[in-house]
């Protein structure tokens, strides 16, 4: 890609992770549609984007995360969004070949023992850990994708006793 500047689509563009990767930008071209402008669970929005601005990274960042109670009260809502919603744009990265990295999360886990590696078991203790995780079967299709199990928190972080040896 010598000369050109590396194009990343972003998901989620009007989301907290997105906005602060967009505000910490200075090297690459990025376009980061609004969900009005691209709802995932739409993927004639993920086509027409795709299309608008053809990426050689796809960052999926849109979920369905808070708040957490919603995961249980609509637990349609969080499949369409997080696995269905997923599952349409890693179908579209496999069919126009683009890298796929996706924004999973350390749901995934049981949560009891902490400091888990990238091959421990995986067995989620919430609803939204297992529509993280039935992403993330979607993007291992994609013979180009990287996931990322992440925690994500406020800062400044509200809990002053918990996550202690948080990096």
């Amino acid at each position: 890609m010598k000369n050109k500047k590396i194009r990343i689509l972003i998901s989620g563009g009007d989301g907290n992770l997105s906005t602060h990767i967009q505000s910490q930008n200075t090297e690459y071209e990025l376009y980061a549609p609004s969900k009005k402008e691209m709802d995932i669970k739409n993927i004639k929005d993920i086509k027409r984007a795709i299309s608008h601005f053809p990426p050689h990274y796809f960052l999926h960042c849109a979920a369905l995360t808070r708040p957490m109670v919603i995961h249980e009260t609509d637990p349609k809502l969080s499949v369409e969004t997080n696995i269905i919603g997923t599952a349409n744009i890693s179908a579209l990265c496999i069919e126009h070949e683009i890298k796929l990295i996706y924004i999973s999360t350390d749901y995934v886990y049981p949560g009891t023992k902490g400091d888990y590696k990238e091959n421990d078991n995986l067995n989620p203790f919430t609803n939204y850990g297992w529509s993280k995780l039935g992403g993330e079967c979607s993007v291992r299709l994609c013979p180009k994708h990287l996931i990322l199990r992440v925690a994500m928190n406020e800062k400044p972080f509200p809990h002053p006793r918990a996550l202690i040896d948080m990096i």
